[in-house]
C-alpha cells in the first residue's frame, strides 16, 4: 500500500510559496533596521579640491629618494633624500643637488664608502645633527626635531592622532621632509592616502574642517625606501606605524614584513640595545638575508636606566623602544612638537 502527503495548498490547486533566500532576508532584516542604502547620500558635488585634501603624493619627493643607497648607508641615503626635497633643483629650489659621496665627504666619511659600518654611530640625534652640518656647508638655514616619539630622550608627548595631523600636514608641504626610523632601517614617507569608510564617498574627499586628518582609520602612509632590495615605493596603515612606534619589548614590529604582525624577542635572544645615547649599535637581526642592501644599523632598542638621577645605587637599565618619525623643514618657524 502507497502512502501520499499532500499539503493543504497543494489539494486546492496553488503553487507552494518559494523559500526566501538568504539574500532576500539579509534585505528584509537590513530594511527593519534602517541599514538599506540611503541614495541622497550618494548625491554630493565632487570637488577635486576636497580630494586633494584626502591625499597627498608630491612625485618629486620620490624623485629625491637616494637609491640605491650605500649597503649600511639606510640613514645618511634618507637624510640625503630630504635635503634634496628641501632645497634642491629637483624640488624646484635653488641648490644644485647633493649626491650621498658629497654628503659623505662633508661629515668626514673618506671612500671607499661601501665599507663604512653605520651601525655603531648611527641614530636619531645623529641625523639631526647631520642635517645642520648639510645645511651648514652649503649655505641655507633648516629646522630638524622628532615628529612623534612615544618613549626615552625627546618623547613628544602627543597622542597618535595628533601624530597624524602634524604627519600630514608635512607631507602636503613642499617645505617639510619626515624620516621614519623603523626596525633595523630609516627610509622616507611621501604621502598618505585617507580611504572613506563607504564606497559612495569614494570622490567625496575631506572638507577644510576635516584637515589635517586625525583619523587613524583607513589612513595609508606612503613609504619611498633607499634599499635596492625593497620596494621603491609601499604603503603602510597608520595604526600599524602607532603599533610600531608604542610597542615595548620584549614585542616590537617589524614595518618591512607587517605581515607578521606583532614578533617577540626569545628568551635566549638579546634586544638590540645602545648605551641610550640614541646611538643604535649593529644588529645580529638575520632578516632580509636575500635583499642585496641588508641594512642592519639602526637597532629597535636602546638601554635607558630606570633612575637616571640616581647617583647612590647602580642603575638599573631597561630596554625602551626607540623608532619615531623625525621632522626636517627650510621653514624655521614650524614647530611640530607643539602642533600645528
Amino acid at each position: 500500500m502507497c502512502e501520499f502527503s499532500f499539503t493543504f495548498a497543494e489539494i486546492m490547486g496553488e503553487k507552494p510559496e518559494a523559500p526566501k533566500s538568504k539574500r532576500v532576508i539579509a534585505l528584509s532584516k537590513a530594511q527593519q533596521q534602517g541599514k538599506l542604502l540611503n541614495l541622497e547620500e550618494t548625491k554630493y558635488s565632487v570637488d577635486k579640491t576636497c580630494l586633494e585634501r584626502a591625499s597627498a603624493l608630491d612625485f618629486n619627493r620620490f624623485l629625491c629618494i637616494a637609491r640605491p643607497q650605500y649597503k649600511y648607508s639606510c640613514g645618511l641615503s634618507s637624510l640625503v633624500s630630504v635635503w634634496n626635497y628641501l632645497f634642491s633643483t629637483i624640488s624646484g629650489k635653488t641648490q644644485p643637488v647633493m649626491t650621498q659621496e658629497e654628503a659623505l665627504t662633508i661629515l668626514g666619511f673618506p671612500p671607499p664608502f661601501s665599507t663604512i659600518r653605520f651601525g655603531p654611530f648611527t641614530g636619531n640625534a645623529t641625523l639631526i645633527r647631520w642635517f645642520g652640518m648639510l645645511c651648514k656647508s652649503r649655505g641655507v638655514r633648516g629646522k630638524s626635531g622628532y615628529l612623534f616619539k612615544k618613549y626615552g630622550k625627546h618623547k613628544t608627548g602627543i597622542t597618535p592622532s595628533h601624530a597624524l595631523s602634524n604627519l600630514c600636514t608635512a607631507l602636503s608641504s613642499p617645505n617639510v621632509g619626515v624620516i621614519y626610523h623603523l626596525r633595523n632601517h630609516y627610509d622616507v614617507p611621501i604621502g598618505f592616502h585617507c580611504t572613506p569608510e563607504k564606497p559612495c564617498s569614494a570622490y567625496k574627499g575631506l572638507d577644510e574642517s576635516e584637515f589635517p586628518p586625525c583619523i587613524s582609520k583607513g589612513t595609508w602612509i606612503f613609504i619611498g625606501d633607499p634599499s635596492r632590495g625593497t620596494q621603491p615605493i609601499r604603503s603602510l596603515r597608520w595604526s600599524f606605524i602607532v603599533k610600531d612606534l608604542t610597542s615595548s619589548p620584549p614585542y616590537f614590529y617589524d614595518a618591512r614584513h607587517p605581515e607578521k604582525g606583532q614578533l617577540e624577542f626569545k628568551k635566549s635572544e638579546v634586544p638590540p640595545q645602545d648605551t641610550g645615547k640614541e646611538i643604535p649599535k649593529e644588529d645580529t637581526d638575520k632578516e632580509d638575508t636575500k635583499s642585496e642592501d641588508h641594512e642592519s644599523e639602526p637597532s629597535c632598542f636602546d638601554e635607558l636606566s630606570e633612575d637616571e638621577d640616581s647617583e647612590k645605587k647602580p642603575k638599573k637599565k631597561k630596554p625602551r623602544n626607540i623608532h619615531c618619525l623625525l621632522y626636517f623643514t627650510s621653514d624655521e618657524s614650524l614647530s611640530f612638537s607643539e602642533g600645528i
